[in-house]
């Protein structure tokens, strides 16, 4: 015989299933991958406080909006949106590598959530609750809508509506995680490492600014290799495997060759390391374009070395190669 709990989490999945939410979403840094993995979970900043991990190499929010947290009640709830298309998240694309995490909708029925009719962190006359009575909160039609950035009662504050999960969200809940390009994809797959963990997929739709188009307004790096290949405007297009192994010997210079969805005056700053040399390129015009920059391979010293690929202050790439004599 079913509880009164279970009749409780019966009706919330019921209602969503009715408002067509048929998954949560939380995003995040990829710089913060190692610990989701270490912690084979979702955590609350509580959570990862009491076990000395706090904070993560790009928390989310800042000071303001952590003491928000501390005085809202959230900093022992993990937060999750009803969608991807949220002020919070646009404000964030352009200047952090951002990964989507898609939540099973089934910890919405969990004891101790709440749900709140905008931002949790807000002060502007904030509700929450719930149950049934928490979810009644929440504006389905605006989550559902268009963006309407100049609409700020009718859409902008209520789409920000959140579910606060207690405590922490195990992996196995995560259904996938989205990134905006396969070079995005292969960069959080060399942070993963080899650990088992959720399915990653590419899939821009989580990143557009509008829901059944995308519509991508934010710099990031669509691809990139290296090779020992001579590259020019001719050849930069033609289908290559990326190389990890260069010998001193038989190439005169490594190339790595970027595919680059870029906003206009957007700089890419290459690094190849140990030795430190930095290349920067602007791109005057908001475009998608080719970039091909290169290292002599004689200043390179022999043994393991890498190649940052970054625009503006963000990191997409990190490429770990190998020279020999």
């Amino acid at each position: 015989m079913n509880g009164p709990r279970d009749r409780d989490t019966n009706q919330i999945l019921q209602r969503l299933r009715q408002e067509r939410i048929p998954a949560l979403f939380h995003f995040t840094s990829v710089e913060n991958l190692v610990l989701i993995r270490d912690m084979d979970a979702l955590c609350s900043k509580q959570v990862l406080e009491d076990a000395g991990r706090w904070p993560p190499p790009e928390p989310g929010g800042n000071d303001l909006s952590h003491s928000l947290d501390r005085h809202n009640d959230n900093w022992d709830k993990v937060s999750l949106n009803f969608t991807t298309h949220t002020p919070m998240a646009y404000r964030k694309k352009p200047t952090s590598h951002l990964c989507f995490f898609v939540v099973d909708v089934r910890v919405a029925g969990r004891r101790g959530v709440i749900f709140t009719d905008t931002n949790a962190a807000s002060t502007g006359g904030q509700q929450r609750g719930e149950g049934l009575a928490g979810l009644d909160l929440v504006n389905f039609s605006a989550v559902r809508a268009a963006p309407q950035p100049w609409n700020r009662d009718g859409w902008v504050r209520p789409v920000q509506a959140e579910v606060l999960v207690p405590d922490r969200i195990s992996l196995d809940q995560v259904q996938e995680v989205g990134f905006v390009s396969r070079a995005s994809l292969e960069e959080a797959r060399r942070i993963w490492g080899a650990s088992q963990g959720p399915r990653f997929v590419h899939q821009q739709e989580y990143f557009s600014d509008a829901p059944r188009r995308i519509s991508i307004n934010f710099p990031y790096l669509d691809s990139i290799l290296l090779t020992d290949a001579a590259i020019d405007e001719a050849s930069v297009k033609r289908e290559r495997v990326t190389k990890a192994r260069f010998t001193r010997g038989r190439c005169e210079r490594i190339t790595a060759v970027a595919s680059v969805v870029a906003t206009a005056g957007v700089k890419a700053h290459v690094t190849w390391n140990p030795i430190g040399l930095s290349l920067v390129e602007e791109f005057e015009r908001t475009s998608s374009y080719w970039h091909w920059p290169s290292v002599a391979t004689s200043s390179l010293p022999i043994g393991r070395c890498s190649v940052e690929y970054r625009l503006g202050q963000v990191r997409w790439s990190t490429l770990d190669f190998e020279v020999v004599p």
